[in-house]
């Protein structure tokens, strides 16, 4: 199994990024360009105090194109915690990925400094883990371009204090 861990620092305090993160989950198309459409997750049942159930992400404008759909299954705002099952919807069947748990994990540097913890474990199919070496490394840089996204987009909100 794939065990992937990296991490971002954000210039922002750690109840806003939680915000971005976590009670604005459906909403990572305003800040991550692969993802063309998102929305939340419909026909899911939400977990206590989570603000959805999770959502969809659109990675293409063709209705029938590759899709993930992303249950949240912890919500601990206490704990800053958010984790995820994904699932890939309308892959090829070369796809080398079946789909993927994640997580969130939020810890405050300091009153201004938020450190975002991600974690994964992609489900590979049988082509993904013969090239597992170079599929971690893609995956790497993938979610290295996404927490970079976001950290652009956390530091740069304007926020009304």
């Amino acid at each position: 199994m794939m065990n992937i861990a990296i991490s971002v620092e954000i210039n922002t305090p750690i109840k806003d990024v939680w915000h971005d993160m976590a009670t604005d989950f459906p909403n990572i198309a305003n800040w991550y360009s692969p993802v063309v459409k998102s929305y939340e997750l419909p026909h899911t049942p939400r977990l206590s105090g989570a603000p959805c159930s999770g959502r969809v992400c659109e990675f293409t404008q063709d209705e029938m194109g590759l899709k993930a759909a992303e249950r949240i299954t912890q919500y601990d705002e206490g704990n800053k915690r958010l984790e995820v099952e994904v699932d890939i919807i309308n892959t090829h069947s070369i796809a080398m990925i079946r789909g993927n748990h994640a997580s969130f994990q939020l810890s405050e540097i300091s009153p201004a400094r938020t450190l975002l913890i991600f974690r994964a474990k992609p489900e590979l199919k049988l082509l993904g883990r013969v090239l597992s070496p170079l599929l971690q490394m893609t995956l790497c840089s993938q979610f290295m371009d996404m927490l970079n996204a976001f950290k652009q987009y956390s530091e740069g909100l304007k926020r009304a204090f």
